[in-house]
C-alpha cells in the first residue's frame, strides 16, 4: 500500500476555502432574512450574529445545518472527485467518505449546535443578548461591528459608542 501524499499548499488553500465557505453561507441566510441586525462579530470561532428580535426555530435550524450541509458537500467533493485531489491514497470507500462528512459537520457547526441549545433552553434577547455577545466577543478575541441601527441602539438604550459599550464589557 503506497502511503498518503499530501500537497501541504493545495490542502491549505482548500481548507481556508472550505470555511469561507461555511462562514458565508452562515451569514447570507442570516441577511436574507432581513431582520434588523444590531451587530456581527468575526473571530477564531467564525462569525457571530446579534439581531433585535428573536428569529424562528425553524429558521435558526436551516441557518445551523443548510451551511454545515454545503461545507461537508464541498468537503467531500474537495477530498474525493477533485482532480489531483489535496491529499493522495485516501481510501474511497463509503464509510471515509461518511467519516469525512460527520467530521466536517462537526468541525464548523459543533460550537453553534452547542451555542443554539443553550439560546432554546435559556432564551435571553434584546439588551442581555447584546451584553452576552459582547462579553463573548471579548473572551474569543473576535472584533465586534455594529450596523448603524446597532450603534443608535447603543446609544439609545445604554448611552454609549460602540468604543465605550465593548470596554464596559
Amino acid at each position: 500500500m503506497i502511503g498518503l501524499q499530501v500537497h501541504a499548499l493545495q490542502l491549505c488553500w482548500s481548507l481556508v476555502f472550505w470555511i469561507a465557505l461555511h462562514e458565508a453561507a452562515y451569514l447570507l441566510l442570516g441577511l436574507a432574512r432581513r431582520r434588523i441586525m444590531i451587530c456581527w462579530s468575526i473571530g477564531p470561532l467564525g462569525i457571530a450574529t446579534t439581531y433585535v428580535r428573536e428569529p424562528g426555530r425553524g429558521f435558526l435550524l436551516a441557518q445551523l445545518l443548510l451551511p454545515a450541509a454545503l461545507a461537508a458537500l464541498f468537503l467531500r467533493f474537495l477530498l474525493f472527485q477533485q482532480m489531483p485531489p489535496p491529499i493522495l491514497h485516501l481510501p474511497q470507500g463509503a464509510l471515509a467518505q461518511l467519516l469525512t462528512i460527520v467530521t466536517s459537520v462537526v468541525l464548523t457547526s459543533g460550537i453553534r449546535a452547542v451555542m443554539l441549545v443553550r439560546d432554546w433552553r435559556y432564551p435571553i434577547w434584546g439588551e442581555a443578548r447584546l451584553l452576552r455577545t459582547g462579553a463573548w466577543s471579548r473572551a474569543t478575541c473576535a472584533a465586534l461591528y455594529f450596523t448603524a441601527f446597532g450603534r443608535a441602539f447603543l446609544r439609545e438604550r445604554f448611552q454609549a459608542t460602540p468604543r465605550e459599550f465593548v470596554q464596559t464589557v
